[in-house]
């Protein structure tokens, strides 16, 4: 999830997106089901012609890993550390919860930034890139 620091010089503000790795089963549970069902519709557009691998990627990123087998748990675990789920993943949720951040609070980040995948994420939170267009 990312997260946010202040410093105390001039109460400066730092969001940092997580990058590769971070991604967990049932993530996108963090994010308000608006939100969640807002991205995941924009996913269905863009990447309309898989509709396997966005349903699949629902799966991963809304199920409830507390009620799995431990054995379940580990292999649909690595299935979402896989790069074509993973980086989707990271997107997705640090989108959302970038979005829901700007909802509740009137603080401007001073810097961004994003650690290898996340780094998409920091240049959707500056508006340089679109939703849609790190979905591509």
């Amino acid at each position: 999830m990312p997260s946010w620091r202040r410093g105390s010089k001039n109460n400066q503000t730092a969001v940092i997106f997580p990058g590769q790795g971070s991604e967990k089963l049932g993530w996108a549970r963090i994010l308000e089901p608006g939100t969640r069902e807002r991205l995941f519709r924009e996913v269905d557009e863009v990447l309309s012609k898989d509709p396997r691998f966005c349903s699949r990627l629902k799966y991963l990123l809304t199920l409830d890993p507390d009620k799995l087998p431990e054995k379940r748990k580990i292999a649909l675990q690595a299935e979402l550390n896989d790069t074509r789920f993973a980086q989707m993943a990271l997107w997705i949720v640090s989108c959302g919860w970038w979005d829901e951040f700007k909802q509740r609070t009137e603080r401007v980040p001073s810097y961004l930034m994003g650690l290898s995948a996340g780094e998409y994420a920091a240049l959707y939170a500056a508006r340089v890139l679109g939703f849609k267009g790190g979905t591509l």
